[in-house]
């Protein structure tokens, strides 16, 4: 219940940004799908959906707790600190979860003459992007914890922004890892593996980011 509270909180604070944000992936999925110069693959696809997304819709929710001081009023109530870092990995699991949906029904739905996504988004594709998600929110939200949102906009802007768009783009050509243009199978095992590492991971964040949110001098 007190989870369901706090995801509330959230979604206030986001405003009209949480409807944004949820547009954008509509939106980004369909644009980007229907590229005739550039084909981009599933992965890419998915995952710069998901990473706007967050980005619009975590930064509105950070600049008004920094505004209104919201974590400091938070923690005045019986809630517990962790409680308030996991809601934010759980809104940002459930606006993966949402693209993930979106994606899946739009590839299903056939409109002759209208092409909503191209390509299948299979369980490898869905893990990877979910890995690759998964070390970017945990950045994001210790780099939260460790400072006012003031500080780090910029710094945000790029882990959001960037490096999942130009960055990736350029990742991908030194490296050739195939995940921009093509979409590249993995084994089933070796997917829940991925999704296991992504869990531990943000579970590791959560604690970094407890650590940082009780050094805070509010």
């Amino acid at each position: 219940m007190k989870m369901l509270c706090l995801l509330k909180k959230e979604v206030l604070l986001a405003g009209n940004y949480f409807w944004f944000s949820l547009a954008c992936v509509i939106g980004i999925l369909i644009f980007f799908s229907n590229q005739e110069t550039l084909h981009f693959g599933s992965i890419y696809t998915l995952f710069v959906s998901v990473s706007f997304a967050c980005y619009f819709l975590f930064s509105s929710i950070f600049s008004m707790e920094d505004k209104y001081k919201g974590n400091l009023y938070l923690m005045s109530i019986p809630y517990r600190k962790r409680n308030i870092i996991e809601a934010k990995y759980l809104l940002a699991i459930l606006v993966y979860i949402f693209a993930m949906l979106c994606y899946q029904v739009m590839f299903l739905i056939k409109i002759p003459g209208i092409t909503l996504v191209k390509y299948k988004l299979t369980f490898s594709c869905a893990a990877i992007v979910f890995f690759i998600i998964s070390i970017i929110l945990s950045i994001f939200f210790a780099l939260y914890f460790c400072f006012s949102y003031g500080k780090i906009k910029v710094a945000l802007i790029a882990v959001m922004v960037f490096i999942p768009t130009w960055g990736l783009l350029g990742l991908d050509r030194l490296t050739d890892l195939n995940i921009v243009y093509y979409t590249p199978s993995i084994s089933p095992v070796f997917s829940l593996i991925l999704i296991g590492l992504s869990i531990i991971m943000m579970q590791v964040s959560i604690g970094i980011s407890l650590h940082f949110l009780n050094r805070r001098n509010f």
